[in-house]
């Protein structure tokens, strides 16, 4: 990745909850990034791609996010998966 100064558009993954029936306190964590965005292919803007998603496993939560990677190397975007828990 560019030096942070050298970057114009960073991106990052964040999954916010809240408890259930208290909707006013609510948290979030870092998934994954800082990225640079603009790294994704260029499709009338820097698109990172359709296939996001979320699967549980009791009290642990799975996303699929897309992250650019690098347009240089041929592969602008990819789709990862991590694991977290509350």
């Amino acid at each position: 990745m560019a030096d942070v100064a050298e970057v114009s558009a960073l991106g990052a993954a964040q999954l916010g909850w809240s408890g259930l029936g208290h909707p006013a306190n609510w948290a979030e964590t870092h998934v994954a990034g800082p990225f640079d965005e603009e790294q994704a292919a260029n499709a009338r803007g820097f698109f990172l791609g359709d296939y996001e998603g979320m699967v549980t496993i009791g009290n642990v939560f799975g996303p699929f996010y897309d992250q650019a990677v690098s347009r240089a190397a041929n592969n602008p975007s990819d789709v990862f998966y991590s694991t977290l828990t509350p």
